[in-house]
């Protein structure tokens, strides 16, 4: 096995929303045992909405940015609605938490000024420090 050692920083993107919250917990557990003092984790996730109205809004935001971005290289299809789709489709692989309930478990692990940087939608940056 690799003994890792201590890093400063460690990022994760569009990766972690495949654990199950246990899985989370202990993969922040295990990132928190490698980060230097005052070492950062920042993860870029999709995130689970609170409700059925909240997942509605998020899916139409990211079906409205697509179509922004799809108009500006210029192509011609359903790609917005198919991402979303396939998405939808991946349920049994994409096991998103909510940002309340990551936070609770980056606080668990012993993070400090654990919090949400960004959000839109879905879409969330969060982490914390040693």
């Amino acid at each position: 096995m690799i003994e890792l050692g201590e890093f400063d920083f460690i990022v994760s993107s569009l990766a972690i929303h495949h654990l199950g919250l246990r899985g989370k917990a202990a993969l922040f557990k295990y990132i928190y045992e490698h980060l230097s003092t005052e070492g950062h984790f920042v993860n870029i996730d999709v995130i689970l909405p609170p409700s059925e109205v909240m997942e509605g809004w998020y899916f139409d935001l990211w079906n409205r940015w697509m179509k922004q971005m799809i108009e500006r290289i210029d192509i011609k299809d359903d790609t917005a609605e198919d991402v979303i789709r396939r998405y939808k489709s991946l349920f049994n692989m994409n096991k998103q938490d909510t940002v309340e309930a990551q936070l609770n478990v980056l606080k668990g692990a012993g993070f400090l000024d654990v919090d949400c940087y960004y959000k839109h939608g879905m879409f969330a940056v969060f982490g914390g420090r040693k």
